[in-house]
């Protein structure tokens, strides 16, 4: 019976400590250690008294440790988020390689999915809410097309891919309308039915909110016309659609909430974090989920 003790003593330490369970291997050791003291002394009933103390002991912390790692391992949720847009959102950008340019991708979603990342490591590290109460798992997807227009072409492939995907989104950012603003460059008949964009990018919303998700709406941001003053058509445009997607935003709470990009990154002063008329170069897209990101951070 002691000897039994002492092995199961030996095992019961071994166990903590590969599980790093630091107060409940202290507090086996220290009965462990009393148990060899008497074994030494020779004191034959106190030691049948430890020893069964000891087995005791050692079932309590071995059915603690089980529904410790059974807790910590056993009930991560996975928040899945989906960028969804044109051009901007595939992470399109320029890069001039001996006066030839050459098109290169960075998304937006890989600096957003480290902001998560480092988040949740956070969250972990300094409260514990991690362990105790279920690990978050934050995955942000891609689905960018560049050239795609809010008007006519968003909405049938946000619905397919909503439907034929096998995950579930919580989450949708949605940046549309910079290829519809595009072609009023010089054509002002449009000013007077503006709203055909915002009406398309709402329903981008809409479909979302019926699929049981929250959306972020992103707005429009500047183009290279706009900071030199040589597009008012566009800028006026621009201007509109995003004052409207501020006040549906503003008047949504409970389902959309908002990332405005369009404050936060203005020509001519952010030139440096564009590659081209249009487009963001990393470091711009960077700074682009650095915004989303903190649009975010208090809701997800």
């Amino acid at each position: 019976m002691c000897w039994h003790g002492i092995q199961t003593c030996s095992k019961t330490l071994f166990l903590l400590a590969m599980l790093n369970l630091e107060s409940s291997y202290v507090g086996a050791r220290t009965v462990c250690n009393r148990v060899r003291g008497m074994m030494a002394k020779r004191t034959r009933p106190k030691v049948i008294v430890i020893s069964i103390l000891v087995l005791f002991f050692t079932l309590i912390s071995l059915l603690y440790t089980l529904r410790f790692a059974f807790n910590r391992r056993g009930t991560k949720t996975v928040i899945n988020i989906l960028c969804f847009g044109d051009s901007l959102t595939a992470g399109s950008y320029t890069l001039w390689s001996e006066r030839i340019p050459v098109s290169k991708r960075h998304p937006y979603s890989i600096a957003l999915q480290k902001h998560f990342d480092v988040r949740d490591r956070i969250v972990e590290r300094e409260t514990g809410k991690a362990e105790i109460n279920g690990r978050r798992i934050y995955k942000v997807h891609t689905a960018g097309i560049p050239g795609e227009r809010a008007v006519d072409e968003m909405l049938r492939r946000l619905k397919e891919h909503l439907r034929n995907s096998t995950i579930s989104y919580h989450w949708v950012v949605i940046l549309g309308g910079t290829n519809d603003l595009g072609k009023y460059f010089n054509d002002s008949s449009f000013m007077e039915d503006y709203t055909s964009i915002f009406k398309a990018l709402v329903k981008l919303h809409e479909t979302v909110a019926k699929s049981g998700g929250r959306t972020v709406a992103v707005t429009i941001p500047d183009r290279e016309c706009i900071g030199a003053g040589t597009c008012d058509n566009i800028k006026k445009l621009q201007y509109r659609i995003n004052e409207h997607l501020r006040d549906y935003a503003l008047q949504n709470k409970d389902k959309v909430i908002l990332a405005d990009l369009a404050k936060e990154v203005v020509l001519p002063r952010d030139s440096k974090l564009f590659s081209d008329w249009v487009h963001f170069n990393p470091q711009g897209y960077n700074k682009m989920a650095d915004v989303i990101y903190t649009a975010m951070k208090d809701y997800v």
